[in-house]
């Protein structure tokens, strides 16, 4: 508690030394017109508008009808009326406390969605009013920067003149740019490098340089012939010993290896809410959640593979490798979830409940995962294929706690028996003996859902394998 009061206190600090700018949501000449949910929907549409010409980096503060500020500098007053067969909107831009209009726009459409685009289209033109008139409440104007784009090339390999720089999705042809405080994205690319992208961030009356090291790409690299004093040199032809001893690390002519392997498992989900995203309002009220997608972004696990396999190597630098191991599965992600539901009743008061998510999840499966690999001369290599994944056992919990209590929620067998993954990695093997040890690094990611639901999660793994080849 004492914690959330520090972060309030800071918070309210923070936007008493801003320009403060009140959107609160449209109102409607009839109920009938739009639904709470679309009305809702266009209030945000013209938030987003005013976050994207009013930076907080520029120290401006958007704020909505729920906030209990005084010291509003600025104000919208937003209504949707029918006109004929269209509907109309009306948005206007006021200087507090005088009601002073600054700014205004009207327009029509034939449905909300119409509407959405008329905002996005002029909101902005709208909001930039409050630059031209905040002097007056003593509003910190912040300077523009500059960025310097010098990428470094490798030598004899491509020009600067072919060089590309797009901000933003603004196309420069100068490599000294002047930019607006506040976070750019740049996408730098060459005939002979791959493309780079890379997100800066601009302080006001500041120069940057931005001079990473591009990658060359095959395209523009020449061929090399070496020579020592201007004669050209012909490699002899290597001895036999020399070459067995450049082979893969494996007995002379063995192509075939069985072994055993076991694995350390980093476990993690990607693609979902856990089904909190498709929660759906009611034809009387309106759910609005917050808080959900936390609960991802702080779910993992740890688990643990062991099985058997083989190793075939069909060409000295191409091989192939399958294995059949017994995966076990662990994970756990918690979150603070706010709840708010909104009745189409004007006169029934909003209702909020706060709730904490602790999520479980255990699974064992059988994972059977092929990886085509290539290898260098010195045994480092890399490898990509699929993997088959199959669910012997599946268990998952979800622990609700709210003001009332804890309760719950338990499901076996939840996830499919069938899972499509691709796999990639890296790793090196090393010869002992009449043997060999193989050490990975694999990463796999799921293809198919776990299940059916429509936000069903997909795996993301990190392994690290050691196995031992010695038949």
């Amino acid at each position: 508690m004492k914690r959330l009061t520090l972060i309030l206190i800071a918070t309210l600090v923070a936007v008493s030394s801003a320009t403060q700018v009140l959107v609160p949501e449209f109102a409607v000449e009839n109920e009938s017109l739009l639904s709470q949910a679309e009305r809702s929907y266009l209030t945000n549409v013209l938030r987003e508008q005013a976050l994207k010409t009013l930076p907080p980096e520029q120290n401006y503060t958007v704020l909505s009808e729920e906030s209990t500020m005084d010291s509003v500098y600025f104000t919208t007053q937003s209504q949707i009326s029918q006109f004929g067969s269209s509907l109309a909107i009306s948005v206007e831009l006021y200087q507090a406390p005088e009601k002073k209009l600054l700014a205004s726009f009207n327009d029509k459409g034939a449905n909300a969605e119409e509407l959405e685009k008329v905002i996005n289209e002029k909101a902005g033109d709208l909001f930039n009013k409050v630059k031209a008139n905040d002097g007056s409440v003593d509003s910190v104007q912040v300077a523009n920067g500059s960025l310097s784009v010098q990428p470094k090339l490798k030598k004899d390999i491509g020009e600067y003149k072919d060089l590309k720089v797009v901000i933003d999705s603004t196309a420069y042809t100068e490599t000294n740019i002047e930019l607006a405080a506040g976070t750019h994205t740049v996408q730098i690319s060459h005939p002979c490098y791959e493309p780079f992208n890379v997100t800066v961030v601009i302080e006001g009356g500041k120069h940057q340089v931005l001079a990473d090291s591009l990658k060359a790409t095959s395209a523009c690299v020449a061929p090399v012939v070496k020579a020592v004093d201007s004669v050209l040199t012909v490699q002899k032809e290597p001895k036999k010993d020399s070459v067995a001893k450049k082979a893969a690390p494996q007995k002379q002519g063995k192509r075939w290896w069985l072994g055993a392997s076991v694995a350390a498992t980093y476990n993690d989900f990607y693609g979902t809410n856990f089904g909190f995203g498709s929660l759906k309002s009611g034809d009387d009220y309106t759910l609005k959640l917050s808080g959900a997608d936390e609960l991802l972004g702080n779910y993992w696990g740890f688990g643990a593979n062991i099985g058997i396999g083989g190793l075939f190597l069909f060409k000295p630098n191409f091989g192939v490798r399958a294995d059949i191991a017994l995966a076990s599965r662990r994970g756990t992600g918690e979150s603070n979830v706010t709840v708010k539901l909104y009745w189409d009743d004007d006169s029934r008061r909003p209702e909020k409940s706060d709730l904490q998510l602790d999520y479980y999840v255990r699974q064992m499966n059988i994972d059977v995962p092929v990886a085509f690999r290539y290898i260098l001369p010195n045994s480092v290599y890399a490898e990509l294929g699929p993997m088959m994944s199959f669910s012997l056992y599946s268990k998952t919990k979800f622990k609700v706690t709210d003001m009332y209590g804890v309760e719950e929620f338990r499901e076996h067998d939840c996830f499919d028996v069938f899972e499509f993954d691709a796999v990639a990695g890296v790793g090196m093997m090393r010869h002992i003996g009449k043997s060999i040890l193989d050490l990975n690094l694999r990463f796999v990611l799921g293809v198919t859902p776990l299940n059916d639901a429509d936000d069903a999660p997909r795996t993301w793994q990190g392994q690290f394998n050691i196995a031992y080849w010695f038949i």
